[in-house]
């Protein structure tokens, strides 16, 4: 059982036999049902080494992004043990992503994201005049665990130093991933969910990794928070093995497999598929 927002999702047997019920080689496949058998996902940089947290959470809770009180607090009304390490300064706790930890990789990167300085985020879609407001989406308005208003944050801080050439690796990741909570890409970090994914970018940028990098890093992120709809996902590329085995992260990611709509369209072809969902929330 795992935490998704604050909604729990049971994982079954047939989730986390997924790699096994494809039955296809790849590495995209791969990941899906490694992280849904329960295994952790490493996040590497080109030179194959653990990619940690540094100052990362250590700043959001410094510069109020996160109040510490409320947020270990909220953990704490759940029962939920959090892995504190990555709240220290010049951490050393690679950043990891499993269906166990999720809530805690998604709350943390869902508050970078909406913190660290982006031009997606001060020149994007989330600035549209015709939207009313940046604040006025889940992404804002719903992030309740900050000093102060979340808005008073939104792109405010320069937490990581993400030269200009790899801002433009942000977006042009940011907008071939999905997620199947709604139809926009990261470039368009409207909820939770959207908002984490541009933070984890934001890092892996910083890092120096490749696009593909990105991707496979994103696909991980996504399976250990839509556990049910990566499944899903999963037992409909055991029914297509010629489609399945030609599928990268990226591919994956899209929005024919990723968005709302196109997951839709996926889970109609299964039979017996896996019951549950997220929630936009912290």
């Amino acid at each position: 059982m795992a935490w998704i927002g604050v909604v729990k999702i049971n994982i079954t047997q047939e989730q986390k036999n997924t790699n096994s019920v494809i039955g296809i080689k790849g590495q995209a496949i791969d990941i899906i049902g490694s992280v849904l058998a329960g295994n952790v996902y490493q996040v590497k940089n080109t030179s194959g080494n653990k990619i940690v947290w540094e100052n990362s959470a250590a700043d959001l809770i410094e510069n109020g992004t996160i109040d510490g009180q409320k947020f270990f607090q909220l953990y704490k009304n759940r029962g939920i043990v959090l892995n504190q390490s990555i709240f220290q300064k010049e951490s050393t706790t690679p950043i990891i992503f499993s269906v166990k930890n999720s809530s805690e990789t998604l709350n943390t990167l869902w508050a970078l994201g909406l913190a660290q300085e982006s031009p997606i985020l001060s020149q994007g879609p989330m600035m549209d005049p015709r939207y009313g407001g940046a604040d006025r989406f889940a992404s804002t308005g719903g992030w309740t665990l900050s000093v102060g208003s979340a808005m008073n944050h939104y792109g405010k801080h320069s937490m990581l130093s993400v030269t200009s050439e790899q801002q433009e690796q942000v977006l042009r990741v940011a907008q071939h991933i999905y997620r199947p909570c709604c139809d926009n890409p990261t470039s368009f970090p409207d909820c939770n969910h959207g908002m984490a994914m541009l933070g984890l970018l934001e890092i892996l940028a910083k890092s120096g990794v490749t696009d593909q990098q990105m991707y496979d890093a994103a696909l991980a992120a996504n399976v250990s928070w839509f556990p049910d709809n990566y499944a899903t996902i999963g037992m409909y590329l055991q029914s297509h093995p010629q489609e399945a085995a030609q599928l990268t992260s990226k591919d994956i990611l899209g929005a024919q497999f990723s968005s709302s709509s196109g997951f839709v369209q996926i889970a109609q072809q299964v039979q017996d598929k896996p019951q549950g969902g997220s929630y936009c929330g912290a």
